[in-house]
């Protein structure tokens, strides 16, 4: 039951319908989970009556020619093989994962789902899905670059309206589904250290932080970013008895600020037309 119910209020797509209503949007289906490769991530999928498109990444415990797919590991950012597939302007690099649950043979395993959401205030969407559910573990944590590339390898989803294909990301959310005793942490910045132990343990400390969000006795929490570029680590901890069930990453995108020369052109337009209104004026009134 707390699956079931929990995961609608954290929005998470690859099971329930996000609740835009907690977004300040309409509300939405999901998008298609669709079945991930054997290896890396899915090819992305596009679920029956949406626009929208998805793709994941199983952690499950390899195939003893992947080195990468365990429940603890690093990556490379230049390794082509922890690269997702773009999704319209989008591309996600995993970094580190450290104590992902569910990875004995014959059981469900935990996924990672990168997708978007189009019409969303935060359209861009990364889900973090435990199965099992972490329950009392000391703790965890997953590190990831998404980034903005280049205009010339955009896709046509960019032209999809309410996709988000700009210049600059803008809002970052933190939500997760899980019980009280369970704490959620996201650390984003514009750098990356893999060669630092984190405080948990795990490989990598994100650098340059932009800001932290919390997750402890709420499901949401709010915060700004800018650049083309974000390294963001998320951390979880349960106590004995409590449940970390899922955990979602959402993002959006803003324009890029008008140029400082625009900005002195628009100023300098505004004095010349004050200007020429005040000639205009003293000529009327002689």
């Amino acid at each position: 039951m707390f699956k079931a119910t929990h995961k609608r209020r954290a929005t998470t797509l690859s099971k329930t319908f996000l609740t835009a209503g907690l977004l300040g949007g309409a509300a939405l289906s999901t998008l298609g989970a669709g079945s991930a490769q054997a290896d890396g991530w899915s090819t992305p999928i596009q679920a029956p009556g949406t626009t929208g498109q998805s793709t994941k990444w199983e952690f499950t415990t390899g195939t003893g020619t992947d080195p990468f797919n365990f429940a603890n590991g690093t990556c490379s950012e230049s390794y082509s093989f922890c690269m997702s597939p773009i999704i319209a302007d989008k591309k996600l690099t995993l970094l580190s994962w450290f104590s992902i649950p569910g990875v004995a043979p014959n059981q469900s395993i935990s996924d990672l789902e990168f997708s978007v959401v189009p019409g969303a205030n935060t359209p861009w969407h990364v889900d973090l899905d435990f199965n099992p559910d972490d329950t009392g573990d000391p703790g965890g944590s997953l590190a990831y670059k998404i980034e903005i590339v280049d205009r010339s390898l955009w896709t046509a989803d960019c032209n999809i309206p309410g996709v988000g294909c700009d210049d600059f990301f803008g809002e970052v959310d933190l939500l997760s589904a899980r019980t009280d005793g369970t704490t959620v942490t996201k650390i984003y910045g514009r750098g990356w250290n893999p060669n630092a132990t984190d405080t948990d343990g795990s490989s990598g400390v994100v650098t340059g932080v932009i800001d932290t969000l919390h997750l402890t006795t709420n499901n949401f929490d709010s915060g700004t970013s800018g650049g083309t570029v974000l390294y963001v680590k998320d951390y979880w901890t349960a106590e004995p008895g409590k449940t970390v069930d899922n955990l979602s990453n959402q993002f959006n995108q803003v324009p890029a600020p008008l140029p400082l020369l625009g900005v002195g052109a628009a100023f300098g337009s505004i004095r010349k037309l004050r200007k020429f209104s005040s000639q205009l004026k003293t000529f009327s009134m002689g």
